[in-house]
């Protein structure tokens, strides 16, 4: 068990480095390692003071409602000693079949813990605490790049400032109240930036592709866009700092290999039952 510690000890506090041996030999000093962390702790506190609204029960003018009758569909089926991952949902409208045909992970895993815990809350702290604390997520896979832990701290302070024009990317508008409501994004969120990485370094090294694979057939099972996404990036991971010509062909097949095993790893949520 202590050098199961030890170990994900290691991995957890890595550099950026992405050579293991190289990462074990490099000192950190004490404002390296901590001063990152202090810088991603101010936009978390602030989302967490700021969002603090989000714990309220209050009727969603937004693409949450749907969610919160999904979930509590979903803990229906569970309590009924059903699995959710099929059914026509009669609470909305005249009905739908969107466990059939919608990215539903989500929806059945916070079913889920609904029908165990009988939290009717489950949506609500989710998107509190899943935006408040995405910079966590963001430093935590984005000091696996060769930018450094600064590097890393730096983007993560800035990650839930980000903005767009009609509030459906990554960004706070996209979950709260006032906004899109996107929840299920939401949780592909958590996961894309460590796919991201992690297809970035197997796609590089060759190795830690059960890592990789994971978090590709994670996210698609968790948000179909965030997927589409992370499919158009990993081509051009073959292509940057390329050595030779054979390297880079190397490089592709990898891409072709993660990409294929990690679509084929979500199937069973992608096509319809």
């Amino acid at each position: 068990m202590k050098w199961a510690r030890q170990r994900m000890t290691r991995w957890w506090n890595s550099p950026e480095t992405g050579n293991p041996a190289e990462e074990e030999s490099l000192p950190l000093g004490r404002v390296d390692r901590f001063g990152p962390w202090l810088l991603v702790a101010l936009p978390v506190v602030y989302a967490l003071i700021m969002l603090r609204a989000e714990l309220a029960t209050a009727a969603p003018p937004n693409d949450s409602a749907v969610h919160h009758l999904w979930v509590e569909w979903a803990a229906d089926q569970f309590r009924a000693g059903r699995i959710p991952v099929d059914g026509w949902v009669s609470n909305l409208g005249f009905g739908v079949s969107q466990f059939h045909f919608y990215q539903s992970t989500p929806h059945v895993l916070s079913g889920a813990i609904e029908a165990i815990t009988g939290w009717s809350r489950v949506v609500n702290f989710t998107i509190y605490f899943g935006v408040s604390l995405w910079p966590i997520s963001v430093f935590c896979s984005l000091k696996r790049l060769r930018i450094g832990r600064w590097g890393a701290a730096v983007a993560a302070s800035v990650s839930l400032f980000m903005l767009s024009q009609d509030g459906h990317g990554l960004e706070i508008l996209s979950y709260v109240w006032r906004g899109r409501g996107v929840w299920s994004q939401l949780w592909a969120m958590w996961v894309f930036p460590w796919a991201l990485v992690l297809t970035w370094r197997s796609t590089q090294s060759g190795k830690n592709f059960g890592r990789a694979v994971a978090a590709v057939s994670l996210t698609a099972c968790l948000h179909l866009i965030q997927a589409y996404m992370l499919f158009l990036v990993m081509p051009f991971w073959a292509l940057i700092d390329p050595v030779s010509l054979k390297a880079v062909w190397t490089r592709v097949r990898r891409v072709a290999i993660l990409g294929g095993v990690g679509f084929a790893g979500a199937l069973w949520a992608i096509l319809p039952f």
